[in-house]
């Protein structure tokens, strides 16, 4: 979240994705909030990632008409080779990957004393443990994956990719406890199964 003017982060409140023609994917509880007229959610960017120099302005965000823990936006960036949503869903045991939580640091440039924001993202790797119906921040349920294991803080929104197809199957949603079935309370990981958002891209055309 910035604000009209400011290159500086006020807030960071998740991570994005787009699949490089100007269609951009969140969760909707990152950037449901309304903001003040003079901040707006943006993705900064850049020819070095770790200090970027650019910002996309996310415009026409709304959620996913299923009412689903998902948001859909678009700006004003584009990139190659795009990204390609999976057509099926992943199944257990399958090993998916993710790029994301930027983690931003706010510091100060040593040569000009200019406030500046360096981002540090990860790769993450992790196995789909269950695939059932959850819902996430008060939203209507969908079909979802659990993560094998806890992924960082900021990881909300994050792309799931198949590990040898390299699609995108899921995105990050948030985590639950008290998993039904089992004596102790534990938590989970949960991404969002994102193919049948084909049909609400194909509307955008």
């Amino acid at each position: 979240m910035l604000e009209v003017g400011q290159y500086q982060p006020i807030a960071a409140v998740s991570t994005a994705f787009t699949f490089g023609d100007h269609r951009l994917v969140t969760c909707w509880h990152c950037v449901s909030t309304r903001l003040e007229d003079n901040h707006f959610y943006g993705i900064p960017y850049g020819k070095d990632m770790g200090l970027p120099d650019q910002v996309a302005i996310l415009d026409h965000i709304h959620q996913a008409a299923s009412g689903a823990d998902l948001a859909l936006a678009t700006i004003q960036y584009s990139d190659e080779p795009k990204i390609r949503l999976a057509s099926a869903a992943t199944r257990w045991g399958r090993d998916v990957v993710s790029l994301g939580f930027p983690h931003p640091e706010n510091t100060i440039d040593p040569e000009t004393t200019f406030p500046i924001s360096r981002t540090q993202s990860r790769a993450l790797k992790r196995y789909v443990s269950s695939a059932a119906e959850h819902a996430t921040r008060g939203t209507r349920a969908c079909k979802c994956y659990e993560l094998g294991m806890p992924v960082p803080l900021w990881s909300s929104g994050s792309p799931w990719f198949d590990a040898e197809t390299l699609q995108v199957v899921g995105v990050l949603a948030g985590e639950r406890t008290s998993v039904v079935g089992l004596s102790r309370e534990f938590t989970v990981e949960l991404a969002i199964h994102l193919p049948p958002l084909k049909s609400e891209f194909r509307k955008w055309r």
